[in-house]
């Protein structure tokens, strides 16, 4: 049994345990990974060929994530496909999406969980690792997925 087949089953069980409803879930696995990994500083530092390798490189596959599970160091790409992966086992459906006004070369990912009840929110693990780690409040759990309108405070 892989290292990820493990994960699952195991906060399978914890699920049940203390059963858990489809946010507790989506919160628990959000934060137990945000506590795991580390930003991949190759990507924050390396040149721009070696970003867009590192980029390219992070997919949704099994080995891929079972990988980045090993190395506890992942990009926003390869946490948003890790969080799809292991929620979608457990019955969450979520989706990863890329920022519609991100043309860089290598544009941001993040995930919205569509719950069974309620609006849809996004989630975006590599915006809160640094909050996670240091115990402090995510910023990015559970926004909503409906564009606000730019308040008279926004224009300064």
């Amino acid at each position: 049994m892989s290292n990820l087949s493990i994960y699952v089953e195991n906060m399978r069980q914890c699920i049940e345990e203390k059963r858990l409803t489809e946010n507790e879930i989506v919160r628990a696995i959000y934060l137990d990974l945000g506590r795991r990994f580390s930003f991949d500083l190759e990507f924050c530092f390396g040149n721009s060929k070696n970003r867009k390798k590192i980029y390219n490189r992070a997919i949704l596959k099994k080995e891929d994530i079972e990988e980045y599970l090993k190395k506890n160091k992942a990009i926003c790409r390869s946490l948003a496909y890790t969080v799809e992966y292991i929620l979608k086992e457990l019955g969450i459906n979520i989706i990863t999406v890329t920022m519609a006004e991100d043309d860089s070369t290598c544009p941001h990912v993040h995930n919205i969980v569509i719950p069974k009840e309620g609006e849809s929110y996004i989630i975006d693990l590599q915006q809160d690792l640094k909050e996670i780690q240091s115990h402090s409040f995510p910023k990015s759990f559970g926004l909503s997925t409906i564009p606000r309108k730019a308040s008279s405070y926004d224009k300064i």
